[in-house]
């Protein structure tokens, strides 16, 4: 029997997905996105986990968009088209800070 990670027990991750989209790019593919998540620490960045997540929350606007193919490989390209419900002006302070250290170059 395989284990299966409970999502719900990270069950607002995505809003730092769909913050991550409005802040970065509008359209990521589940590598860069993966790599944009782990500088969330102690975030489970795994790209089975974000296309599951993001998969189980299309009501609330992720949309899965046509695979950007590159010498017979697909690469999954993910948006977020929805509405950020309103995140506390601390929490989205800190993740600003965080993308500014990754656009500087700098490490968490």
């Amino acid at each position: 029997m395989l284990f299966m990670p409970i999502l719900s027990a990270k069950k607002n991750d995505w809003i730092l997905y769909a913050f991550i989209f409005e802040n970065v790019n509008s359209e990521l593919s589940l590598e860069d996105l993966s790599d944009l998540v782990k500088l969330f620490h102690p975030r489970d960045s795994s790209k089975r986990r974000l296309a599951a997540v993001m998969a189980g929350k299309t009501s609330k606007g992720f949309v899965r968009l046509e695979p950007l193919r590159i010498d017979q490989k697909q690469y999954p390209i993910w948006s977020y088209r929805g509405e950020l419900p309103e995140i506390p002006d601390n929490t989205r302070r800190n993740w600003l800070k965080i993308l500014s250290r990754r656009d500087r170059g700098e490490e968490n």
